[in-house]
């Protein structure tokens, strides 16, 4: 059984593409990129909301690792992509 996905979420999405696609993914990178950097949004408020910890460490390391998988996506879309 697949999750239901509401209207804010589907917005996310479309808003996700659209960003990735202006910055060069097309097609299967895409959606790749997408999903990956959705799912790092989604484990980070998942953590966040199952441990009782000072919020702004939660939002610091949500912070660094969105930076990082960013920079590694550019830097795979100035090598040509592998």
């Amino acid at each position: 059984m697949r999750p239901t996905i509401g209207p804010n979420a589907m917005r996310m999405g479309d808003r996700t593409g659209a960003l990735l696609a202006a910055a060069g993914f097309a097609s299967m990178d895409l959606a790749h990129a997408s999903a990956l950097l959705m799912s790092h949004a989604i484990g980070a408020a998942t953590t966040a909301a199952a441990v009782a910890s000072p919020e702004q460490i939660w939002e610091d390391g949500f912070a660094f690792g969105l930076d990082r998988l960013l920079d590694g996506l550019q830097l795979w879309l100035d090598r040509g992509k592998g």
